[in-house]
């Protein structure tokens, strides 16, 4: 339902600014529910106008007046007048669990399912085996570095660009033939056993390794290279992912606020298209062009 303004005289927000504005009532949640509070999307379309904690929650237990913290996130002043509708109120169930303390957090079947790749055959095991054999003699014999070329080796990959690779490309980034070719059989590791990097950068092994079954542990001193690595590898809810892509897109100006900052390549444009694969997720993205400029 809509929730309107009861308010006494009319706000003025400028913009980037903060309102908590009253909403005339309260309300009683029952148990093992909550409403929340959401912004309108007209409000935000049209003006930058939304909610600040979106969505905001009310428990069961809060029996005060309902207020919304609006925010302002366009680019001129905002004037809220008694009884404009300003949010949105939904009331929902809310699960109730029990917390258990382990020591090892394990992925969900559905989790580990959905990120598994697609397993080699036995004949290209085997063969896998078979080469990474020779490799070991081969070294074995001359103790001398041996020279690979792993794209013949695993020609079936004729692109890096797979599941989220390419979330963060970079030149120096490591070929996924690589950590492909040691787990694709069980010489080295097998299904459940840990595989760890020490220097994991943007978690290509790590990533890898997961799609193999295997338990990935990556170490770096890049705290971006450890960020994009966890982005890489935290499965996702498809549903809940699309809903936050929804949040961000409807919070998107066409216009940035304020001057450009003092830098060479304020310019630089940042289009959809560059976005990474064909997951529908990035369709809507790839419609959406906007400047790096602060906001």
């Amino acid at each position: 339902m809509d929730v309107r303004a009861a308010i006494d005289a009319t706000i003025r927000v400028e913009p980037g600014a903060i309102a908590l504005v009253r909403c005339g009532f309260a309300i009683a949640v029952p148990n093992g529910y909550e409403a929340q509070l959401r912004p309108r999307s007209g409000l935000a379309s049209k003006s930058g106008i939304t909610l600040v904690n979106s969505p905001g929650t009310i428990d069961s237990d809060y029996r005060g007046e309902v207020q919304a913290a609006v925010i302002n996130l366009g680019r001129e002043p905002f004037e809220i007048t008694r009884g404009l509708r300003i949010a949105q109120l939904v009331v929902g169930p809310v699960s109730r669990i029990e917390w258990n303390e382990v020591a090892e957090l394990q992925l969900p079947a559905t989790a580990v399912a959905s990120v598994t790749r697609e397993p080699c055959d036995r004949r290209q095991q085997s063969e896998f085996a078979d080469v990474l054999r020779g490799l070991i003699l081969r070294y074995q014999r001359s103790c001398k570095p041996v020279s690979v070329n792993f794209r013949r080796i695993v020609p079936g990959l004729t692109s890096s660009d797979r599941f989220t690779h390419f979330v963060h490309p970079y030149p120096a980034k490591l070929l996924v033939h690589i950590p492909y070719f040691f787990l694709a059989s069980d010489l080295l590791s097998k299904p459940g056993d840990v595989v760890l990097d020490p220097f994991c950068g943007s978690g290509t092994v790590l990533f890898e390794a997961q799609l193999a079954n295997r338990r990935a542990y990556g170490v770096d001193a890049n705290p971006l290279a450890r960020l994009i690595s966890r982005v890489k590898t935290t499965p996702l809810e498809v549903v809940a992912v699309k809903q936050c892509l929804d949040r961000v897109l409807s919070t998107i100006q066409s216009e940035p606020l304020g001057p450009p900052p003092d830098v060479v390549n304020v310019e630089q444009e940042v289009c959809g298209a560059d976005l990474p694969g064909d997951d529908p997720l990035f369709g809507k993205l790839r419609g959406v062009r906007f400047s790096l400029r602060p906001r």
